[in-house]
């Protein structure tokens, strides 16, 4: 099955379920069409290493637009039909509404990722307004903030304390613009 934007897609290389905190989520392992060294994992209803997904859409295409994984099938039988649709597998991303370019900040890069201790959150631009890091577990709640001041470019967050797990860490500006969001696992 192939997730289409425009001349970028995927391949679905698999679909796990696993089950984190009593909640089971779907892991789709997907290779880049484009370019097959690249991987990259999407978590139901979470996210995906490159950010969140919103409904089973997220905006990061190279060329901007939408992918939605819609269906999936193996040998055969479909394995997963996306609740956005009941019907079809394919889409024109030109019709999906997604996150507006002019919400985000610079990308920003998160390591080690998968960690343990402290987790370093860099920005490749400075950003001159304060925001703040928030790390929210599966369920969606909020377990640890950190203030970020103007012109930071490293910041760090010790995440010992939580447990083994999923987490999405959210970036947002003062002003309230919603930044950058990524996956993070806590082993």
């Amino acid at each position: 099955m192939n997730c289409v934007c425009r001349q970028f897609g995927f391949l679905v290389d698999s679909i796990k379920t696993v089950v984190t905190d009593g909640i089971p989520s779907k892991y789709f392992y997907l290779t880049y069409l484009e370019f097959k060294t690249r991987k990259e994992l999407w978590i139901e209803g979470i996210g995906s290493t490159l950010g969140i997904l919103n409904g089973g859409s997220f905006n990061h295409c190279l060329t901007g637009g939408e992918e939605v994984l819609l269906c999936y099938y193996e040998a055969g039988i479909k394995k997963y039909q996306s609740p956005l649709v009941s019907n079809y597998c394919f889409l024109n991303p030109d019709i999906i509404d997604g996150i507006s370019p002019e919400k985000t900040i610079s990308e920003f890069k998160v390591y080690p990722n998968p960690v343990s201790g402290k987790l370093f959150v860099q920005f490749p631009a400075i950003t001159a307004e304060n925001y703040t890091l928030e790390l929210y577990s599966v369920k969606g709640e909020l377990v640890k903030t950190e203030c970020v001041e103007a012109y930071t470019k490293l910041c760090q967050i010790d995440v010992s304390s939580l447990r083994n797990g999923t987490y999405i860490l959210r970036v947002i500006l003062d002003s309230g613009k919603y930044a950058e969001e990524a996956i993070v696992i806590k082993q």
